[in-house]
């Protein structure tokens, strides 16, 4: 299993899928399916194998989303396995994805909202804080804006990439698109 996902990630994932995707990809890979069944041989694999991993990751908390990001991951790369012949069924497909369980989102409040605000606008970065407060806007976003995704005269902001550290090829900060 584990020289089938090598395989995999260097033949189809990095040329298909962006760059943030692939990294999360091999995040969930090696963290969760190399420790638990890597050792077996890919022609051994069952889905019991694949109901263990779920098993463990929900054991250890992981959410929902998470897991159900893992079991469509896997199921796409052993598709690719059973297509090249490495397989005979696709052993993912016997397995029932996890079941969805929503987050509660909790929203600051206004007293949080104004605590934020008065530790902020102490710093160096006040406008960086504020803008996140206000939009919404992810950490890469925010760091990837320019000067042009500004428009002070309709108040808006254009989201046109984000700032990504790359560790694949040479350690770095990118320039990516955005998240679909």
């Amino acid at each position: 299993v584990n020289d089938y996902f090598n395989l995999w990630f260097e033949t189809v994932a990095e040329n298909r899928y962006r760059y943030k995707t692939v990294e999360s990809y091999k995040w969930i890979i090696n963290f969760d399916v190399r420790p638990v069944i890597g050792h077996i041989p890919l022609s051994n694999l069952q889905s019991r194998d694949i109901q263990r991993v779920l098993n463990a990751m929900k054991a250890r908390g992981v959410c929902s989303n998470t897991r159900r990001r893992f079991y469509s991951v896997i199921s796409t790369a052993f598709e690719r396995a059973v297509a090249w012949k490495l397989l005979e069924t696709n052993p993912v497909l016997e397995v029932k994805m996890p079941r969805h369980e929503p987050k509660k989102i909790r929203t600051m409040t206004q007293e949080e909202i104004g605590r934020f605000v008065e530790v902020t606008d102490k710093g160096r970065h006040t406008e960086y804080f504020r803008t996140a407060l206000v939009t919404g806007m992810r950490p890469g976003e925010l760091a990837g804006l320019r000067w042009h995704d500004v428009d002070f005269g309709n108040l808006t902001i254009s989201v046109q990439r984000s700032l990504a550290w790359k560790a694949r090829f040479s350690d770095g900060w990118i320039l990516v698109p955005t998240k679909t």
